[in-house]
């Protein structure tokens, strides 16, 4: 029994490890994103290139690669990969706190 589910994860695993393998290969990317972004500058430059479809869908791609077994950690690690940590302390979602708002929130 124990041996049938530990093949089970094995062949589980194989299939994970192809599909990431072929999606890595296809994906092409068109832009020059230099991450992690560390001013403020970079940040409003990012935004104002993705409003480009090709650029956004070639960052969503890349942020689409990024691994985290929850939610909440998968959040973390996408935005670990945009941004150094001392421009991620500048910034909140949040209008209440005292630090800036992310340049799109404004907006809304």
């Amino acid at each position: 029994m124990i041996l049938r589910y530990e093949k089970n994860n094995i062949s589980h695993i194989k299939i994970k490890l192809d599909m990431l393998e072929n999606k890595s290969k296809s994906f092409k990317s068109t832009s020059d994103f230099k991450l992690p972004l560390t001013t403020p500058q970079q940040l409003l430059e990012l935004e104002n290139k993705i409003e480009n479809a090709t650029d956004l869908e070639d960052l969503v791609n890349i942020l689409s690669h990024v691994g985290g077994r929850y939610r909440k950690k998968n959040l973390h690690f996408i935005m670990k990969k945009l941004m150094n940590k001392e421009l991620s302390l500048q910034y909140s979602a949040k209008e209440k706190s005292k630090k800036n708002i992310f340049p799109s929130y404004r907006s809304c």
